[in-house]
């Protein structure tokens, strides 16, 4: 697969296309997130390093088993060229975080009440959590808010399973420390 440069500034891979100038956030080891296209559908596009194709392969399994929940973000596609992987998932209005601090988005606490968006989250985490899947890096950042659909309904998401693991049934304890450090 190869990169096609547009004469609008566009990227083309395959069927997924995206405007390096339309970035709507970064994660850790060189992931970017663009708006973009897949067959005609307005995208996110999450953009890694080839490097971190296990935490790319990862996601997209987790994806695919768990998209099929109103509460999970919604997977499209997975592109790749020599450099990086491209996964095209749902693409949404902001994050928890932005809704919260974000004055642009005040108008959403009408729309979706904050204890709303912790039932609809919490949904979200009890389907992965009944497909054995544990998220490893729940954050006000990988809880996002849809984009209205054709009634007017805004959703809260879950999004990020770059971290999750999948673990066997009846495994309820994890050893080991994952997901983004904070400090308060």
């Amino acid at each position: 697969t190869t990169k096609i440069p547009s004469t609008d500034g566009q990227m083309s891979i395959n069927k997924i296309k995206f405007d390096p100038a339309k970035l709507l956030g970064r994660g850790c080891d060189g992931t970017f997130v663009y708006k973009g296209t897949y067959e005609g559908r307005d995208v996110a596009v999450k953009r890694l390093l080839i490097d971190c194709f296990t935490l790319a392969d990862r996601e997209v399994k987790v994806l695919r088993e768990s998209d099929n929940h109103e509460n999970i973000i919604r997977y499209f596609c997975t592109e790749f060229d020599r450099q990086f992987c491209y996964i095209a998932v749902e693409l949404c209005q902001c994050t928890l975080h932005d809704y919260v601090v974000d004055e642009k988005f005040t108008h959403l606490k009408e729309i979706l009440r904050p204890k709303e968006i912790l039932y609809q989250a919490t949904r979200g985490l009890s389907h992965l959590h009944q497909l054995n899947v544990i998220h490893r890096d729940m954050k006000p950042q990988n809880i996002l808010v849809t984009l209205p659909d054709t009634r007017g309904v805004v959703k809260a998401m879950i999004s990020d399973f770059g971290l999750c693991k999948k673990v066997e049934k009846g495994n309820v304890s994890m050893t080991n420390r994952v997901g983004t450090d904070v400090s308060f």
